[in-house]
């Protein structure tokens, strides 16, 4: 195989494990809390997508809110890790940590569906 094809596979490979941003549109996410193990404590949401801007939208009346509240909102943007996470500020993608519980930004896993967030935050 000549350098050519090797170097346009490898562009594929890795073009297909890039998260995309989805298209304008509200789809069916699930919330995973940071504190716990992934599938300990989930609980439906939907995630609306419209241009740049990220909504997060709670479901069900729960200690999360009342069905129908936007939980977070803010630009869908690409950490320097390469995660996607919901920005608010021209610094939130330099933070160090995302997902957890330290103040960093919340991460939308687009692949499996899941808004990251934390726990002790909302109680």
């Amino acid at each position: 195989m000549n350098k050519r094809w090797i170097k346009l596979l490898l562009i594929t490979i890795s073009c297909s494990t890039i998260p995309r941003t989805p298209v304008n549109g509200t789809y069916d996410y699930r919330i995973e809390f940071a504190e716990f193990v992934e599938g300990a404590m989930t609980v439906p949401c939907k995630v609306q997508f419209k241009d740049d801007s990220v909504y997060v939208i709670n479901t069900e009346d729960s200690f999360l809110g009342t069905k129908g509240d936007i939980i977070e909102a803010g630009i869908f943007a690409r950490h320097k890790s390469g995660k996607m996470i919901i920005q608010h500020n021209e610094s939130d993608i330099y933070e160090e940590e995302v997902r957890g519980c330290s103040g960093g930004p919340s991460v939308i896993d687009t692949v499996e569906k899941i808004y990251w967030m934390c726990y002790n935050l909302k109680n």
